[in-house]
């Protein structure tokens, strides 16, 4: 993990940003495994520690590759925790839909939702 400020990071080649409106960014980039998802989930621990309150996610999957069932699972626990509020996943790419369907299936909560473009998701969450 790269820190580039406080409230940015890179993980390999994804991006994740802490921005106002208690918004994290991520910029999903390719495949992810186990260390990867748990070095993201340990960022996102540390963001939920320092602000206290629940944050909405932006995920845009459009460069996003297969994630392994270690980091699903792991993406689950996030989006099902009580300090998350909405997650917002976003692309055009066929892959990003498959990505996202699969995230949606295998979650209990209603606060996951697939957008075409990050205006119609900032949109849904600031709602």
């Amino acid at each position: 993990m790269r820190r580039v400020t406080s409230t940015e990071f890179w993980i390999g080649p994804t991006e994740v940003r802490l921005t106002q409106g208690n918004l994290i960014y991520v910029k999903a980039v390719g495949p992810q495994n186990y260390h990867t998802a748990t070095a993201h989930i340990g960022l996102i621990r540390q963001f939920y520690q320092e602000i206290n309150e629940p944050l909405n996610f932006l995920i845009d999957l459009n460069e996003a590759g297969k994630n392994s069932p270690e980091a699903r699972k792991a993406w689950k626990d996030v989006s099902d925790d009580d300090l998350t509020c909405k997650v917002a996943l976003v692309g055009i790419h066929p892959v990003a839909r498959v990505i996202a369907g699969f995230v949606m299936s295998v979650s209990v909560s209603s606060k996951i939702r697939f957008f075409s473009t990050q205006e119609k998701a900032l949109k849904w969450i600031y709602e």
